[in-house]
């Protein structure tokens, strides 16, 4: 394993061993008990910034720009994949990208509905998606993603000759349904459950004032789904933490429901609608 994962790692379990679940405090999605974890990783993120060089070290801690928060990714690509000396073509274009600046990037902010949120390894309370384009080729070739924190989370690498879909790439006949709806704000999401809503592939949240739900676009499904406002939420603990639970959520649910964390604690449930 890479030493800077490894060390972000020992360092997480460290900081954060307090962490547990318990009901979550007012004006926070995290519990006392993670909070103290979570600001304990924080801190340490915050003292090795002044140690270049350091497996926990970033250019800028806490990035607030697009400018910072790709200056964060390419110092830890260049890092993580600078000491395999064995990487597939699909990362070694990437590495000649950076070396030849001939990389163009695109930052996107996350909003996680995860347990991820208030973790107790690598909390991430909310995500940055960056896009590398290789202007050469005028196409995506890899996708990486940082914590708020501007720590690295991981990265996808599309194979030489493969077209990696872009963040932004919505099918026209999506782009169409999205504007019946008429949302005010549309918000990319990292959530779990019964959708695909991860990282890599977020999911798209939909609201407006004159919208009595949330509308959900999950785009591996190219489908939406209802996220009615004011549900009784389910517990997360419960229903995602072992198979035999998820099993027996899947089984009560109806063959257009779908299920989808909208904290760290709660579940709520999905109803797929058509946008004709």
């Amino acid at each position: 394993m890479n030493r800077r994962i490894t060390r972000v790692i020992l360092a997480a379990i460290a900081v954060s061993s307090a962490a547990r679940a318990n009901a979550a405090t007012p004006g926070d999605r995290c519990t006392p008990e993670q909070r103290k974890g979570v600001d304990a990783y924080y801190a340490a993120v915050r003292v090795a910034a002044g140690t270049p060089g350091d497996p926990m070290y970033v250019p800028y801690p806490f990035p607030t720009s697009d400018v910072r928060i790709i200056a964060d990714v390419v110092y830890q690509l260049r890092d993580i994949l600078g000491r395999d000396a064995k990487l597939p073509a699909s990362q070694k274009r990437v590495l000649a990208g950076i070396s030849n600046q001939t990389l163009r990037y695109t930052v996107t902010r996350v909003e996680d509905w995860t347990d991820q949120a208030c973790g107790s390894i690598f909390p991430a309370e909310w995500d940055y998606q960056i896009e590398l384009f290789d202007v050469n080729l005028a196409q995506k070739i890899a996708v990486a993603v940082v914590s708020n924190t501007g720590m690295f989370e991981g990265a996808q690498y599309a194979k030489p000759g493969q077209t990696a879909p872009t963040l932004a790439g919505l099918s026209a006949a999506a782009r169409r349904r999205v504007d019946l709806v008429k949302p005010e704000t549309a918000r990319y999401i990292r959530a779990e459950g019964t959708v695909r809503c991860d990282m890599f592939f977020p999911c798209v949240a939909l609201d407006g004032a004159s919208m009595d739900a949330t509308v959900i676009y999950v785009p591996t499904e190219q489908a939406f789904y209802s996220l009615a406002h004011g549900q009784p939420l389910l517990s997360a603990a419960t229903e995602l933490n072992s198979a035999e639970g998820l099993s027996a959520l899947r089984a009560k649910l109806g063959p257009r429901e779908r299920v989808i964390t909208v904290d760290p604690t709660s579940l709520a449930v999905l109803e797929r609608i058509e946008l004709q």
